[in-house]
């Protein structure tokens, strides 16, 4: 059979089957040429991962407030203006902020630090208020004493200090402040004895001055009392808190502020 002139008719399965054929031969648009049935596939190397220090990392903003766990310290002291009339004054004093270091071994540690604010600052009635806030400057977390002598809550009046729970509202501090102080504006010094519960206030000098120091001492011949015999806290009419030992203390270590050290 000869090929179809113009004036033939080709049959319209014959053109469906050769168009077909051609397109078969043709690659797929727009894609890569097919392989041959049978060939194997051909594999594609995945792409490396991009190492981490690679990456640019977007400018830092501001950092976060210091979270537990990270090491803290007081801001740069303020001068001191005036010595408070009485050693209870500074504990209500705005802005505030005390260091004491751990002497338990003797030295000073400068990396082992116990903080006290006073926050919370304000007025009930006659009294200046304050709450104190205990924290480890080694990794800026509270310090719960269970011991009653470290205050968390003060009211002061010229009358004197009253030493009241941390969660006192105003309502609770109003009605204390109609019953004596805990400590007269001037101090009563005792020792410890069974009858008052082996507590006492005593004062003491100190390099850095004079200071007025509360705590409980159980003698040892109790034999009931374990490692929880001694707790004092001490205070200066100019630097508020120096010395807290004992169970009051973390680890019931000494931490003092320097200068504040009781000598023998």
């Amino acid at each position: 059979m000869g090929e179809a002139g113009p004036n033939d008719i080709v049959h319209p399965d014959m053109n469906l089957r050769t168009s077909l054929a051609l397109l078969a031969l043709l690659p797929a648009c727009g894609g890569e040429p097919q392989p041959p049935a049978g060939a194997p596939e051909a594999t594609v190397a995945s792409a490396s991962p991009v190492p981490v220090a690679s990456v640019t990392a977007a400018p830092a903003a501001a950092p976060p407030p210091v979270a537990a766990g990270q090491k803290m310290a007081c801001p740069p002291a303020l001068p001191v203006l005036k010595t408070e009339s009485t050693v209870w004054g500074p504990l209500v004093r705005r802005g505030a902020c005390w260091t004491l270091l751990n002497h338990t071994k003797g030295a000073p540690d400068y990396d082992d630090t116990l903080l006290v604010m006073p926050w919370n600052v304000r007025k009930v009635g006659k009294a200046d208020v304050a709450q104190l806030k205990y924290t480890l400057g080694r990794n800026s977390s509270a310090h719960e004493s269970p011991d009653d002598v470290l205050p968390k809550q003060v009211a002061v009046t010229d009358q004197g200090v009253w030493f009241l729970p941390a969660d006192a509202d105003d309502a609770a501090i109003t009605a204390a402040l109609r019953k004596p102080p805990t400590h007269a504006a001037k101090p009563k010094t005792f020792e410890p004895t069974q009858e008052n519960g082996y507590t006492f206030v005593r004062e003491a000098k100190t390099s850095g001055g004079p200071i007025v120091c509360a705590g409980h001492a159980i003698p040892p011949a109790q034999g009931n009392c374990g490692d929880k015999c001694n707790a004092m806290v001490c205070f200066s009419a100019s630097n508020g808190v120096v010395i807290v030992e004992g169970t009051a203390a973390p680890a019931s270590g000494v931490y003092a502020q320097n200068g504040f050290r009781i000598g023998p």
